[in-house]
């Protein structure tokens, strides 16, 4: 079950603590050994997901709270999803989010703040009435929560919360520069295997078509109008298509997908004019985009649109195809509708072309949807951040 609930940032109540700045208290010797552990993980670079499991019981034990969780931002309005916690918390680990607001756009490294979670069901069903947040700063903004709900802190325990965040904060940044360093290799390794495809084609298939093609020539001009020449013909015909359309295909391969939001609205146009002339398919493209496109995004887009349209062509039997761009949630959404045959249930895992759709845009911080219903069309749906390493909602 995914939950969400409201907070509210407690004005007056926050403050800033550097965090290296943790006095001597009767606790300091437990929170002392509770931060060198957390460094020593940070050190030994664990997955993100045990650093955050490993904060959230550190802060948990350090301050004697209910319960403590780390949390992390999915978009710019103030949505947390929860990716660690203790108590009663962790049973919600994935799959509850918190909304703060006001968002501390503004918070950096060492900002500590009060939250008042009155207005929050989740909350007030476990009789949590306020609770203390540390941020974590990443290099572009806040990325995250490091908090500490039910019971008293005691002195000093928003050092100790400011010190955690820091720590999670290296995880944070770390995991995003391994998600940007994997994602450019990912696109160095498909652009070259692209190009291998391409030259293949090229070396062997392209030239065994044109062959064909040049004998079906030769072949009509000795032939006088009989049943076998219209046969020839259409023979004549069917290999020059073939040839035409492994060139095109030669050519798509060797230009990676567009980047630019002019770029990509041309290339898909293109698409749906390749799926008319093919199929009769009529087809219709929407694009509301206000901004440039990231990075990266482009080319996976690009990516989803094609394996859609592929689907139509061969399956659907539609009379029109729809595809939009559209922004939400600080990224971009893709629709492609058709108004074919549809489907009862989504294809299995056999089929490979929607398994690696998903994948693509998983891979890229994104979610995918399928939808369909017998005689109703079929709408795949996916979002992508346009903040790189942002992670899904």
């Amino acid at each position: 079950m995914r939950g969400s609930s409201g907070c509210g940032v407690e004005h007056g109540r926050g403050r800033r603590a550097a965090p290296g700045d943790v006095r001597p208290t009767a606790g300091w010797a437990r929170r002392r050994r509770e931060l060198a552990e957390l460094s020593r993980l940070v050190r030994l670079g664990v997955p993100a997901p045990h650093l955050f499991a490993a904060a959230a019981g550190a802060v948990a034990r350090a301050l004697g709270v209910e319960a403590a969780c780390v949390l992390e931002r999915v978009d710019d309005r103030g949505t947390l999803l929860l990716r660690a916690g203790t108590g009663w918390m962790a049973a919600l680990a994935g799959r509850a989010v918190l909304t703060l607001r006001p968002w501390p756009g503004g918070a950096g490294e060492g900002a500590v703040l009060g939250v008042d979670t009155g207005r929050s069901a989740l909350f007030r069903r476990h009789d949590v009435r306020r609770g203390t947040a540390a941020v974590v700063a990443g290099r572009r903004g806040p990325v995250g929560l490091v908090g500490a709900f039910g019971g008293r802190p005691g002195p000093h325990g928003a050092d100790f919360l400011a010190a955690a965040a820091a720590l999670v904060a290296v995880a944070v940044e770390r995991r995003r520069e391994e998600r940007e360093r994997l994602g450019a290799i990912s696109r160095a390794i498909r652009d070259e295997e692209r190009d291998r495809i391409a030259r293949d084609l090229h070396d062997e298939p392209l030239q065994a078509l044109a062959a064909a093609a040049l004998a079906a020539q030769r072949l009509r001009s000795h032939l006088e109008r009989t049943p076998a020449l219209t046969i020839l013909d259409q023979v004549d015909r069917n290999l020059r298509l073939a040839e035409d359309r492994m060139r095109a295909a030669i050519v798509g391969r060797r230009t990676p997908e567009p980047e630019s939001l002019h770029g990509l609205t041309t290339a898909l146009a293109r698409l749906l004019a390749g799926l008319n002339a093919d199929c009769g398919v009529r087809g219709e493209l929407e694009a509301q985009l206000s901004r440039e496109l990231p990075g990266g995004i482009g080319r996976t887009l690009y990516g989803v649109a094609r394996e859609a349209v592929a689907n139509v062509r061969r399956h659907a039997a539609a009379a029109t195809v729809r595809i939009s761009l559209s922004e939400a949630e600080n990224g971009i959404t893709l629709r492609v509708t058709d108004d074919g045959r549809g489907f009862a249930a989504a294809p299995g895992p056999g089929h490979v072309g929607l398994r690696c759709l998903h994948e693509r845009v998983e891979a890229a911080g994104g979610r995918c949807r399928v939808t369909s219903r017998p005689g109703r069309g079929t709408t795949v749906e996916c979002w992508l951040p346009c903040r790189p390493g942002s992670p899904r909602p």
